[in-house]
């Protein structure tokens, strides 16, 4: 395969989704300017899904059958056929930070994290560049990375690029839960309101299930084909905290060092970012340090910035958050709207920015940037804008 020693312009054309709130774009969209969570009971043996979204008993392979259908819905958003593709020249990188952990849990076989991708490669028939990355609650930022990287090194035209995790299992539920990272449940509460970023009485995380894939093309390979385009990818990061194995630095120096990266490599100056999309999970101390790094890298200027977590819709979806934030924020980016960061009633003393808190906005958005965090101590950013 040749690799052109130029780099190319990547951009995103089409996206896919399976959410708490939603199947595809528009429904996630419709929820969330509502201000609709997804979060609620479910029975111990899990949902019923429709049919056509899981083709076999709805625990097994449930990441390789989400990662197909969403990534089919991303090629059809996107208008792309790929059999009229040189194959050679499309890349996959649909990752899982847990692939079907819950098959072997249950002492089933073929489990693998590979087995996303390798399934995703038989069905659409690839043979460019693959790869299935594991970074933890920031494996679908990362995914997107590479997939990017691909695309600006010469190696591919198109890649799928994404995440699908599944982790409702008993025995998963217990390690999150023995972490003390999960919110704590009262009989007060209302499933839907336990993820509380930034406020003063949040308590912890709730995690959900699902799959985000994104079409991402080099820009002269989208306008040739008159393609429609969600956004450029400026610049992407993917670095390390090494503070502790649950936990970010408690400077918020990691969040600064993400985000001045991002801008130095896209070569923008940082008052030009008019949305942050943040990985707000609801734990107590991860949220502060997230608010202690935008105030070190905006300084005084970091009360102005527009941001929201939007976890409290789906719950975190844990390897594939970025992957679905990132879509997300493309969609916030269409629509000229700042989602919500919901159940934020009372800030944290520490947490004192724009989050956005219970209601989105209007607001003219031309770029924004995503962030990922996750446990072992990945970062992941992302600086895309409007094209």
């Amino acid at each position: 395969m040749k690799i052109s020693p130029y780099p190319s312009r990547v951009v995103i054309t089409g996206v896919g989704l399976l959410t708490a709130i939603g199947r595809n774009q528009n429904e996630v969209w419709e929820a969330i300017v509502q201000g609709r969570s997804g979060i609620r009971w479910f029975r111990e043996n899990g949902f019923e899904w429709p049919a056509g979204i899981v083709t076999e008993d709805r625990r097994d392979h449930l990441t390789r059958e989400w990662a197909f259908q969403v990534s089919s819905q991303a090629l059809q958003d996107a208008q792309v056929n790929l059999e009229t593709m040189d194959p050679t020249r499309v890349g996959l990188t649909v990752s899982t930070s847990k692939g079907d952990v819950c098959r072997w849990l249950e002492g089933k076989d073929g489990f693998s994290l590979h087995q996303v991708n390798a399934f995703l490669i038989s069905m659409l028939q690839t043979q460019g560049p693959a790869l299935n990355l594991v970074g933890a609650c920031a494996t679908g930022l990362h995914s997107v990375e590479w997939g990017a990287r691909w695309i600006r090194e010469g190696r591919a035209d198109l890649v799928l690029a994404g995440a699908s995790d599944s982790v409702l299992h008993p025995f998963l539920l217990q390690g999150y839960q023995r972490s003390g990272m999960m919110a704590k449940f009262s009989s007060t509460n209302e499933p839907s309101q336990l993820l509380r970023p930034f406020d003063q009485h949040r308590s912890g995380t709730v995690l959900g299930e699902g799959c985000a894939v994104l079409v991402l093309e080099s820009f002269k390979h989208a306008l040739k084909r008159d393609a429609k385009i969600y956004g450029e990818i400026l610049s992407v990061y993917n670095g390390v905290d090494l503070y502790h194995p649950l936990k970010m630095d408690e400077s918020g120096n990691s969040v600064a060092k993400a985000l001045q990266n991002l801008v130095e490599k896209a070569g923008m100056a940082k008052e030009k970012i008019d949305y942050i999309n943040l990985h707000g999970t609801g734990t107590p101390w991860n949220d502060r340090v997230e608010t202690r790094g935008l105030k070190i890298f905006f300084g005084r200027e970091a009360k102005k910035i527009s941001l929201s977590a939007t976890k409290p819709f789906t719950g975190h979806v844990v390897g594939a958050s970025g992957a679905l934030e990132l879509i997300v924020s493309l969609l916030a980016m269409k629509h000229q709207f700042i989602p919500p960061t919901l159940n934020l009633e009372k800030s944290d003393p520490e947490c004192d920015l724009d989050y956005t808190a219970r209601e989105g906005r209007e607001k003219k958005i031309e770029t924004f940037v995503c962030l990922a965090y996750g446990f072992g101590g990945h970062v992941g950013g992302i600086l895309v804008r409007k094209v």
